[in-house]
Order: structure tokens, then sequence, then C-alpha cells
């Protein structure tokens, strides 16, 4: 199951949070399919990744404490996801990806079938036409475009990919939010 979403944030708040994400200091560590224990360092792709909030447990939470403004408005638009989907979820991850050229992705799961996963794409420049960056959802073999603030909506056991832009010097991000249905 897939479903695009174009219209839950103002285009101003995408674009501040873009512009904020950017400035983020990213790390190459986010490797999907991890084969490798227990660093989880080797897998099917690296891509630069930021982790800004995640459910342990009920009583641990991790937060990214270097910008707590930023987090408290991912947080905030998770509940605004979560009324527009009329989901009751238990926020579980907010994360977030950065790929230039060459950065392609490969076929991943972002968790077990009781949870969802929200991707909001961002970009925080304006874009040339045909700039790729496509998502790509296997189980329905749908492609969806590049746009920013679009947001995928899917069950986080679907395999997907997402693809860097194909011209240099862009970055194409992404925030992930997963929560786990009750």
């Amino acid at each position: 199951m897939i479903k695009v979403h174009d219209d839950f944030f103002d285009q101003k708040w995408v674009n501040d949070v873009a512009s904020q994400i950017v400035l983020e200091k990213w790390k190459p560590d986010n490797v999907a399919n991890r084969k490798t224990f227990p660093s989880k360092e080797s897998g099917t792709h690296r891509l630069l990744g930021r982790l800004f909030f995640y459910r342990h447990s009920n009583d641990y939470i991790e937060y990214d404490t270097q910008n707590m403004n930023l987090v408290k408005n991912l947080i905030n638009a998770f509940d605004h996801i979560r009324q527009r989907t009329n989901l009751k979820m238990n926020l579980t991850e907010i994360s977030g990806n950065l790929q230039f050229k060459g950065m392609d992705g490969t076929f991943h799961e972002d968790g077990p079938s009781n949870r969802k996963v929200f991707i909001l794409m961002l970009c925080n420049e304006r874009l040339p036409k045909n700039i790729g960056g496509c998502f790509i959802h296997q189980p329905t073999k749908k492609e969806v475009p590049f746009e920013s603030g679009r947001i995928v909506e899917m069950t986080a056991s679907d395999t997907h990919r997402a693809e860097a832009f194909n011209k240099p010097h862009f970055a194409r991000m992404s925030l992930k939010w997963v929560g786990e249905i009750l």
C-alpha cells in the first residue's frame, strides 16, 4: 500500500525545514540492509544520515540534542500527519537522509508490517527540470516523482528506494517518520 500526499504542509514550512536540515551535521552512517554485528557497518548502501528521534522503549527515547527546536517541530509535524491520516500511532523514529548525485539507494525496508512510514521529500534549492530524485515503491512498481513537500505513506515492511538527483551539487533530502500502529 502506498499513498502520496501533496498538501499536508504549507510550502513556507517545507522551505524552512529544508533550509534548517541542510545545515545539520550529516554523517555517512545510514546503512541499509545491514549485515554485520554489532556495529551494523556493512550493508547494501550508505547514505548521509541524521537521527532526530528514536524510541528504544516506552521509557527510553533518544533525541538529537544539537537542535531541540527542530526536533520539537518534527514531532509536532508527526502529530499533524497522524491527524490528517486518522491513524492511531506511537512515534518510534524521525530520521533524515541526504543524497547527492551517485548516491542512489538500494531496495530496503524500514521496519515490520505493524508500522507506517511517512517520507517527506525536501530540497532547499530551485531545481532544474528533469532532475530525477524519484522514489520507487517495489511492491506496486510505482515511481513517485520528486516534489519538495510531497509525502509518501507506506507500510514499513514495503521494499523501496530513492534515487539521487541526476545533476551534481544538488542535495536531495528526505525526512522519515515511523509510527507503530496502536
